[in-house]
């Protein structure tokens, strides 16, 4: 992929004529920022915008040119006016420390943007409480060629080690003129893997998911502009709470019958534990509600000693169970079926 460094007002006006040029109202622009201590109490030195259409990534220098990065506008846009608009979507992983350094230096309130981190957070039967970082999100499921992973690896680690040897230098590496070529292919590396996740992610969440990660999406942009946010809390590392509150027991039931208004007894003293609702013999599946009324029925369900029981045993538990008006004795229990269909 292409890179090219943004250092120079001309070289801005270019970008923004190229961004120009392609931005529709489907355009979905992959965004990351860097920075020392990256945040409200460090610096931003660094944009990089990649836009699929133009197969060519931008790293702005934010630190050699300034506010103009943001302002100056060309063919009516501006990076300030496409970070703040709905229309277009920027796709960031954990924008929080983005959103913050951006509102605190720059007075930007970004808008429109999804979060990989949460839509990987929120796949379907992904459990756990803790956040995945970019670079195991990238290992998990960026499906890069062997030998294309050794490569990045290697980049990530060798720039690791220069962040090391001059993080208690004044100035950060982010901020030495002139950048090195290959500080400027590691900005450009990190947001050149988003789209493999977006893919990736955005195909499993279905309306009820995608909507949870627009929401909370917008909960860590308004989270991060507020007086009491910390870039470094530790609590940053868990995702928000989920909503497990749907019953799993249910779903059979209603996959059979369809939804459901379930009436309750008149006396509850008089159902037993292993009671349900049930529908009238009238209904059958995928042809609606009969005219008989729902009720609780009593169930009792009978758990066999031993599967191989004789055959007159097994008549007269049956018997008894149908003179009790309940349902025949099972020859086995199974605890994940406690449940009966009765009339």
């Amino acid at each position: 992929m292409a890179f090219l460094l943004i250092d120079t007002v001309d070289l801005l006006h270019l970008a923004l004529t190229k961004l120009a040029s392609k931005l529709r109202d489907s355009t979905i622009l992959y965004c990351d920022i860097e920075g020392q201590n990256l945040g409200r109490n460090g610096t931003l030195d660094l944009l990089q915008l990649y836009a699929l259409s133009l197969e060519q990534a931008f790293v702005f220098d934010v630190f050699a040119l300034g506010e103009a990065v943001f302002l100056t506008t060309m063919n009516s846009i501006s990076l300030k006016s496409i970070l703040e608009s709905n229309v277009i979507i920027k796709v960031f992983f954990d924008v929080r420390n983005d959103s913050d350094a951006l509102f605190k230096h720059f007075g930007i309130q970004l808008q429109g943007v999804v979060d990989i981190q949460l839509m990987e957070y929120y796949q379907p039967g992904r459990y756990g409480t803790y956040l995945l970082g970019l670079q195991a999100c990238i290992e998990r499921d960026c499906a890069l060629p062997a030998d294309a992973m050794e490569i990045w690896r290697s980049e990530k680690s060798a720039m690791h080690a220069r962040f090391d040897e001059t993080r208690g230098d004044a100035q950060s590496l982010f901020q030495k003129r002139p950048l090195p070529d290959e500080l400027i292919k590691y900005s450009a590396n990190d947001v050149m893997h988003l789209p493999a996740l977006y893919r990736a992610y955005r195909v499993p969440l279905r309306h009820r998911l995608w909507q949870m990660v627009e929401t909370q999406s917008r909960a860590r942009i308004e989270d991060s502009q507020r007086p009491e946010y910390n870039p470094q809390d530790r609590n940053k590392r868990k995702g928000p709470r989920r909503n497990r509150n749907r019953s799993r027991r249910g779903q059979p039931l209603n996959r059979l019958f369809g939804d459901l208004t379930l009436a309750r007894p008149e006396r509850q003293e008089e159902v037993f534990e292993t009671s349900i609702v049930v529908p009238s013999r009238n209904i059958k599946p995928d042809s609606g509600r009969g005219t008989e009324p729902l009720r609780y029925q009593p169930v009792t369900f009978v758990k066999a000693e031993d599967p191989k029981l004789k055959k007159n045993e097994n008549k007269k538990k049956k018997a008894s169970n149908v003179g009790q008006g309940a349902t025949p004795a099972m020859e086995t229990y199974h605890e994940d079926l406690d449940w009966a269909l009765c009339d």
